[in-house]
C-alpha cells in the first residue's frame, strides 16, 4: 500500500514537473479525494479496520483540533522566520506562483485545496489508514516512525517542482541544501502528526496541524515584494 501511494503522487506530480506546470489543480484534488475514498474503503472492508482505528471518530471534538492548530503554528515558525532572513541566497525568499494568484485563486487553495486535497486525503491515508496497519504490526510508536518514511517519499517529485519556483538560485550547493532541508521537514512533520494521531486517537488534530502549518507559510510567501524569482526550488506550500 506504501509503494502504491509513493507512486501515485510521484507519477502525478512528476509529470507535471515534465510538463512545466505547478500542478493540476482540481482534477488533482478530485482525484486525491476519490482515492482517499477508495483507500478507506479497502481499508475497512479487506483490511477490517474499524472507523476508531483509521482514527474516524470524534471529528468534532475542539480540543484535538486546538491542539493542533497549535502544534501547526509551532512548527511554522522556523520556516516562516527563514523566509524573512535577508542573506538567504537569492535575498529573501519568493514563490512565483503566489506572486502571480490573485486574491481568488490565493483563497481557493488556502482554504479549499490546501485543507482538502492536501491535509485531510494525506492524514486520512497516511495516519489513518496506513499508520493503523502498521501499528498492527509494529506497535504504536514504531508505526509512527515508519509511516512518516512514505509520507517523506510522496513528496520527492512535489518537493523539486516548487523547489523550481522559488527564488534560491540554481546552484548545485543551494538546491542540494534546499531539497535536503524540504524532505528533512516532511519527515519530521509526519513523525509530529503521528504523534498527534496517536495521542488523541483520530485525526482531527493531526490535520488541524498539517493545514496550520502549510497555510502559515503560505501566508508569508503570498505577494512576498521583490524582483521576480531567478530560478526555481521547494517547501511544501502547494498541494501535495
Amino acid at each position: 500500500m506504501a509503494v502504491g501511494l509513493v507512486a501515485y503522487a510521484n507519477a502525478i506530480d512528476g509529470f507535471a514537473l515534465v510538463l512545466g506546470r505547478e500542478h493540476f489543480g482540481l482534477p488533482r484534488l478530485l482525484a486525491n479525494v476519490a482515492g482517499t475514498g477508495a483507500l478507506v474503503a479497502w481499508a475497512a472492508r479487506r483490511q477490517r479496520l474499524s472507523a476508531g482505528e483509521l482514527g474516524l471518530g470524534r471529528w468534532t471534538a475542539p480540543g484535538p483540533l486546538g491542539a493542533g492548530l497549535a502544534t501547526g503554528l509551532a512548527m511554522a515558525v522556523p520556516p516562516v522566520a527563514l523566509f524573512f532572513l535577508p542573506r538567504v541566497p537569492g535575498g529573501r525568499l519568493r514563490y512565483q506562483p503566489l506572486r502571480e494568484a490573485g486574491p481568488a485563486g490565493f483563497l481557493r487553495r488556502l482554504l479549499v485545496e490546501m485543507p482538502v486535497g492536501t491535509a485531510i486525503c494525506e492524514e486520512v491515508a497516511f495516519r489513518g489508514v496506513l499508520q493503523a496497519l502498521l501499528r498492527r504490526r509494529l506497535g504504536a510508536a514504531v508505526a509512527t516512525l515508519a509511516g512518516s518514511v512514505p509520507f517523506t517519499l510522496w513528496h520527492l517529485s512535489v518537493n523539486v517542482n516548487t523547489l523550481r519556483r522559488t527564488s534560491l538560485p540554481p546552484r548545485p550547493r543551494v538546491v542540494a541544501a534546499a531539497l535536503l532541508a524540504g524532505h528533512a521537514s516532511v519527515l519530521a512533520g509526519g513523525v509530529v502528526f503521528g504523534a498527534l494521531r496517536a495521542a488523541t486517537g483520530s485525526l482531527p488534530a493531526a490535520i488541524a496541524a498539517h493545514w496550520a502549518v502549510d497555510a502559515a507559510m503560505l501566508l508569508a510567501l503570498y505577494r512576498r515584494p521583490g524582483p521576480a524569482p531567478a530560478a526555481a526550488l521547494a517547501l511544501d506550500v502547494q498541494e501535495a
